[in-house]
């Protein structure tokens, strides 16, 4: 039972972490592409 909860934990701490870092690239991304359409128009 406890090595079930330890890898739930795991793989909800995982998966928290991946949202985390794509949504923090996808800003970038967006940031970087409306700084070059400002700066290239």
């Amino acid at each position: 039972m406890k090595q079930f909860l330890m890898s739930f934990l795991l793989t909800s701490f995982s998966t928290t972490i991946l949202v985390l870092f794509l949504s923090l690239l996808f800003a970038a991304l967006k940031t970087k592409i409306s700084v070059k359409v400002k700066y290239f128009t």
